[in-house]
């Protein structure tokens, strides 16, 4: 498949709330997700910077909690999400953060180990520092009143290197939650 030509510009927010345009340069669409999703890499141009800034676009026809997103990225525990372009009768694109190729999906991550056996740095602290990190995610969440829907490992990025998890500091694994649709 092709890049969409619809969405070439997108409305972009600042953390201080304030609204401006970026120009969107698609580059490729994603190859890990499911080849249905409609995900892909980009450049954003925004109009009053000239720092680049890659970025994934995810279009998407359903509803989307964006609230949740936003929350959670507040937390550090999204990818920033940076804006969106509406389009009548066609997918709503949404324009976040791309998370650099240290983080992988919980769900690759078990599957690794798994296959593995015993895999050396996967200890029970990893485990537990997952759990504890899944729990403020969840906290944080009811604190609010909403919900995510489909938080599941393939939707929760852990940041790895190697081949051992990092960033289990005081307890807490370095996560991200994806897939807000």
């Amino acid at each position: 498949p092709g890049t969409p030509r619809l969405y070439h510009n997108c409305d972009i927010r600042d953390d201080d709330g304030n609204q401006s345009e970026a120009k969107i340069l698609f580059t490729e669409q994603q190859s890990f997700y499911e080849p249905r999703k409609l995900i892909f890499e980009a450049i954003m141009h925004p109009v009053n910077s000239h720092n680049p800034v890659p970025v994934i676009v995810k279009l998407v026809k359903s509803e989307y909690g964006e609230d949740v997103h936003r929350l959670l990225t507040r937390h550090g525990l999204a990818p920033k999400l940076y804006g969106l372009k509406r389009v009548e009768g066609a997918p709503t694109a949404y324009v976040m953060e791309k998370i650099e190729s240290s983080w992988k999906t919980l769900s690759n991550v078990l599957r690794k180990k798994s296959s593995e056996g015993s895999s050396p740095g996967f200890e029970p602290a990893h485990k537990e520092g997952i759990r504890v990190s899944l729990k403020k995610v969840l906290d944080i969440l009811q604190r609010a009143g909403l919900v995510h829907g489909d938080l599941r490992p393939n939707n929760i990025m852990v940041e790895v290197n190697e081949q051992l998890l990092q960033s289990i500091a005081d307890g807490i694994a370095n996560i991200r939650v994806l897939d807000f649709d």
